[in-house]
């Protein structure tokens, strides 16, 4: 926001509005000359990490809302909206799933004025692969199913400052890669994440091997897919499949540094497609493997991270 309508302006983040009417005109007057001099129509409209956490006082980044005044804005907007012929409709972000901006989101739900006006939640995962965060995640991704709204994780990285690192840091798999594999399938698994985005989605390479991660997800868990089956309770393993009744991929992470034998059952029978990451080699197609009886035996390098599907590029 400009800084004419920031009561804060030499604030860099949590900068307060100064009034939410000439917010909603500034958003809607954007949306409408998107519309008529570009011919875009933008489908959804946020606040970037708008709520401040109690437990952490992060968050308002870069501007502050409270829940009231972000169910305010999404209220006045929207008939703005709808004055113009626009079908824009809002995601509720917060920051974090921490136990007061979970409270934050739940209360923009209730609000009787915005249900046709929301399309679905947003939150991000930096710090969310502490072992403390997973009960706040999973409670976020109950509530969030009960909604029956999407829920997207707009920015997925546990560092969102790891381009300060030296470049010797950015090449560690294990370090990075590892840790950042397990954040997705907490995301998809626990968060109930209808999509998930890289904060660093830059294309892989062996300067920065990590990415492959992204690569794994975002090339073969494709948008169409629905997460049917999944499992982040073991500290070594953690899966997450994923079908469209027409093809199906399985995320197979080992997280341990010896090799691992893994037996997957309820699958399809047939050859199926295998593509690894581990150690200096990454995105590696490997022989097929059969499914046989619904059952998969597939043996896994330590510390990888593997695709297994019908149909994987």
């Amino acid at each position: 926001m400009a800084d004419w309508n920031v009561a804060n302006p030499v604030q860099e983040t949590s900068r307060r509005i100064a009034s939410l009417p000439e917010m909603a005109e500034s958003i809607c007057t954007y949306l409408v000359r998107a519309r008529d001099e570009y011919g875009v129509e933008v489908q959804y409209v946020s606040v970037n990490e708008p709520s401040v956490a109690v437990e952490t006082g992060y968050g308002g980044y870069n501007i502050g809302l409270s829940a009231e005044e972000q169910a305010t804005l999404i209220d006045w907007s929207s008939r703005l909206f709808a004055r113009h012929g626009l079908k824009t409709k809002w995601i509720v972000a917060i920051h974090n799933v921490n136990p007061s901006e979970f409270k934050q989101a739940q209360t923009i739900w209730k609000d009787l004025r915005l249900k046709d006006k929301i399309a679905a939640f947003d939150f991000h995962a930096y710090g969310l692969n502490r072992k403390e965060q997973y009960d706040f995640v999973k409670q976020w991704g109950e509530w969030v199913a009960t909604t029956g709204l999407p829920a997207y994780c707009g920015e997925l990285d546990y560092d969102n400052a790891f381009w300060k690192r030296e470049a010797k840091d950015k090449k560690e798999w294990k370090s990075h890669g590892m840790i950042t594999a397990k954040l997705y399938a907490l995301i998809f698994n626990e968060g109930h994440a209808s999509a998930a985005f890289p904060w660093y989605a830059n294309e892989p390479s062996a300067a920065t091997p990590y990415r492959y991660v992204a690569w794994h997800y975002h090339s073969h868990l494709l948008p169409s897919y629905r997460v049917v089956a999944s499992s982040v309770s073991d500290s070594i393993l953690s899966v997450v499949a994923a079908t469209d009744r027409k093809s199906w991929v399985v995320l197979l992470q080992n997280d341990s540094p010896s090799h691992q034998t893994v037996c997957v059952k309820g699958l399809p029978d047939g050859l199926a497609d295998v593509i690894a990451s581990y150690a200096e080699n990454y995105g590696v197609r490997k022989p097929a493997v059969r499914v046989d009886n619904g059952e998969l035996r597939l043996p896994m390098e330590p510390y990888s991270l593997y695709s297994i599907g019908n149909h994987l590029k």
